[in-house]
């Protein structure tokens, strides 16, 4: 019971710091056109460079009003208010380190994937980590993964700052994308080994996959094609979903 009160002090944490960063988006989306013009012709709303990260940070919003809504039924908002008049100690909790960990997966999210890593991966990887460490409430799970993850990225910042990336990159185009995605399958692996030893369902991570797969193949397709706007990386996945769409049509 205290464990299950405890998840649930962190989800109503998180659920805050996942709609403060949706404001955040939203706030800084708001500073971009909602119209561009291109030769002199004037575009539509829909694919206005602003559309994309309104509609995350929107999303990101829902997700986190959608996660404080069960928490405050469960219980979390009355254990972490209960929590608070208790003396705590100089030690990082668990609640602690899953906000830590919320930060974590933003900021690599934001910061290295995104920029570098074709958006497609990106998202997947993100979705992989984040509903994996938090879906499967084991605090095993949740370590081992984290932990794969941090070492995942550290290595992804040091290939991107080393000569061995220029010099890859020069010999396919690609080599970073590629590099991700074997980290994620990796990150999967390592996955399914410790839920299965800790005994979680792993029914639980063909859901984590069935969301981290269909939900960019159904955003990415409809973003770049249906709306007109250019996603920020366009990489070893998006380019041949470019290929193939092209390809079809013409």
């Amino acid at each position: 019971m205290d464990e299950k009160a405890s998840l649930r002090r962190s989800d109503f944490i998180t659920s805050i710091i996942l709609i403060l960063f949706g404001v955040f988006v939203i706030l800084v989306s708001t500073g971009m056109p909602m119209k561009a013009s291109y030769g002199g012709v004037e575009t539509h709303w829909y694919v206005a460079p602003a559309l994309f990260p309104l509609f995350i940070g929107g999303g990101v919003i829902l997700l986190g009003v959608l996660l404080m809504g069960t928490a405050v039924r469960q219980g979390g908002l009355a254990s972490l208010l209960a929590a608070a008049k208790r003396k705590t100690g100089s030690r990082l909790d668990e609640r602690t380190v899953r906000t830590m960990v919320v930060f974590l997966s933003l900021i690599t999210f934001v910061y290295l994937f995104i920029p570098r890593i074709d958006f497609m991966i990106s998202i997947m990887f993100f979705l992989s980590f984040v509903c994996t460490v938090f879906y499967a409430e084991n605090k095993r799970v949740f370590t081992r993964v984290t932990f794969v993850y941090i070492l995942e990225c550290a290595v992804l910042v040091l290939f991107y700052i080393s000569p061995l990336a220029r010099l890859l990159n020069g010999l396919y185009v690609y080599s970073m994308d590629f590099m991700a995605l074997l980290f994620l399958v990796f990150l999967y692996m390592q996955a399914r080994k410790v839920m299965k030893r800790e005994n979680v369902p792993l029914k639980k991570l063909r859901t984590v996959l069935f969301v981290a797969v269909l939900t960019p193949l159904f955003l990415c397709p409809v973003f770049r094609y249906a709306l007109l706007v250019p996603l920020p990386k366009e990489g070893l996945l998006i380019g041949q979903m470019n290929y193939l769409y092209y390809s079809l049509k013409y």
